[in-house]
């Protein structure tokens, strides 16, 4: 696996070169939101990969709070727990396992790599296997797994005050699960991202420029939208990222 660090402040992190793009989505655009995590926050980080938004989560919420990582992909949850050791988040428990609507084993293709994972509800990974107790903050990137995921374990999302989440044509589902249970939607929107950009153009210079190129690539429409704002819910088979808060 080639192997790059990145590193963002005090943050030092192992990554394969092909992720590099997603700690930049974490770090330099804030995709999960980590400005709204609070201290003493209880997290729970689905879909954990390398461990980009649980080592900065873990940061943000301080000794008091706790940060619970769970990862199917054997090879990224090695790597995982060396960026916890590597940025000493103590507060942070991981598992390597996949929520999933019933216990069982599941096959994903994530990224290119296709692995047979373990898998087994939320309910019973938190209290079961952790005895987690409320969950104040979840971030969830489970490739399509999220309705099924949020659906067999509303109780657990119902008590959070911020989801935040990776759609992958779920977002009317999700929407039907989360705003009955007094959660609003907010969806990421291209002024937000070039506020975030900004926010690195010279603290993080370097960053910000690739940042920026690769955004602006990957999507050429956004330099005309910047000043209208742009909802991605707009395309409901589009993989974006929003946020519901109560």
């Amino acid at each position: 696996m080639d192997l790059i660090e990145f590193r963002y402040s005090d943050f030092n992190l192992l990554c394969p070169k092909k992720y590099l793009v997603h700690l930049r989505e974490t770090f330099i655009l804030d995709f999960y939101q980590s400005h709204l995590l609070k201290s003493n926050d209880v997290v729970l980080d689905l879909g954990s990969t390398t461990g980009d938004f649980c080592v900065l989560a873990s940061k943000k919420v301080g000794p008091g709070g706790k940060i619970i990582a769970v990862e199917p992909n054997p090879n990224d949850y090695e790597i995982l727990q060396e960026n916890i050791r590597r940025n000493k988040c103590l507060n942070v428990t991981s598992l390597n396992i996949g929520a999933a609507a019933k216990r069982g084993l599941e096959v994903i293709n994530f990224r290119g790599t296709t692995f047979t994972f373990k898998a087994d509800t939320l309910d019973n990974i938190l209290n079961t296997l952790l005895n987690a107790g409320n969950i104040d903050f979840i971030k969830m990137d489970i490739e399509g797994y999220e309705y099924d995921v949020v659906e067999s374990s509303i109780d657990i999302f119902r008590r959070a005050r911020v989801v935040c989440l990776e759609f992958h044509g779920t977002k009317q589902k999700i929407d039907d699960l989360l705003l009955p249970n007094g959660f609003t939607y907010h969806p990421v929107t291209v002024p937000y991202l070039f506020k975030r950009l900004a926010a690195n153009i010279f603290s993080h210079p370097i960053h910000f420029v690739n940042s920026s190129l690769s955004m602006v690539k990957d999507n050429p429409r956004l330099l005309y939208l910047v000043p209208f704002g742009y909802d991605p819910s707009e395309n409901p088979e589009a993989i974006f990222t929003g946020y519901y808060t109560k």
